[in-house]
């Protein structure tokens, strides 16, 4: 949905894309795109580690929620593997505070 609505813009907004051919090429190309396609991919990576961690460990405190929060996306790809060796609470609070495989 959104790539449709920023193809629109780009369409309506910058002769330079009217008539083009190859739109979509053209957009991906684009600095903004390739950031707003990395912001998603993050927001999706954040979500599935919520819920896999909920599921997993019991409900996130706030600290917790926000430590998650600030993960980078390489640290939160390194903590959803680590999460499928978790038993409970303390174990994603230990990963948390270091214990995450970055020695």
């Amino acid at each position: 949905m959104f790539y449709k609505l920023f193809r629109q813009l780009i369409i309506i907004h910058y002769p330079f894309f009217r008539g083009r051919r190859n739109v979509r090429n053209t957009i991906q190309e684009t600095r903004v795109y390739r950031e707003i396609e990395q912001e998603r991919k993050e927001v999706e990576a954040r979500s599935l580690i919520f819920r896999q961690l909920t599921k997993r460990v019991g409900e996130l405190s706030p600290e917790v929620h926000q430590s998650v929060e600030n993960l980078s996306l390489e640290q939160l790809e390194n903590l959803g593997e680590a999460l499928l060796d978790f038993n409970n609470m303390a174990d994603l609070e230990n990963w948390l505070k270091g214990d995450n495989g970055e020695n």
